[in-house]
């Protein structure tokens, strides 16, 4: 079954070189290593997006809408030639890229401890990579 929603990290610098990107173009680019779990993430999945690494709070501060991924070397070196990837990225490699269009700030963050997951149960911790989650609805979808 395809994801239809899913929580993802980003690091802050990232984050907002992405927003400033969206002004001029369709998607921004992420990288990332884990392929398996986008294969099977249905266009225009919502995206909930929380800071990463150590500037972290446990806290989700935006969304976006999942555009695809690009995992072709050449068509990912075309894509960061042509300004899809934030400058505060320059020199990272990656495998594969994601796209993000849409990226808004929630009206009010999110803790972690509101997000259910896709299996049901309610998210603990503090997850390192993109995790499936259950599609919010209502108030929860802010």
């Amino acid at each position: 079954m395809a994801k239809s929603a899913f929580l993802a990290p980003v690091p802050y610098m990232h984050l907002e070189g992405a927003i400033e990107i969206l002004q001029e173009k369709p998607f921004a680019l992420f990288g990332t290593e884990v392929f398996d779990f986008f294969v099977d993430v249905e266009l225009g999945a919502r995206i909930l997006i929380y800071r990463s690494h150590e500037e972290a709070e446990p806290l989700i501060s935006h969304q976006g809408i999942y555009q695809g991924y690009v995992s072709d070397p050449f068509e990912m070196k075309k894509l960061e030639r042509e300004g899809y990837r934030p400058p505060t990225t320059i020199g990272e490699k990656w495998g594969m890229y994601w796209k993000c269009s849409d990226i808004k700030s929630l009206s009010q963050p999110m803790a972690f401890g509101e997000i259910q997951l896709a299996s049901r149960k309610y998210l603990s911790g503090y997850p390192r990579r993109p995790i499936e989650i259950k599609a919010l609805t209502g108030a929860a979808g802010r």
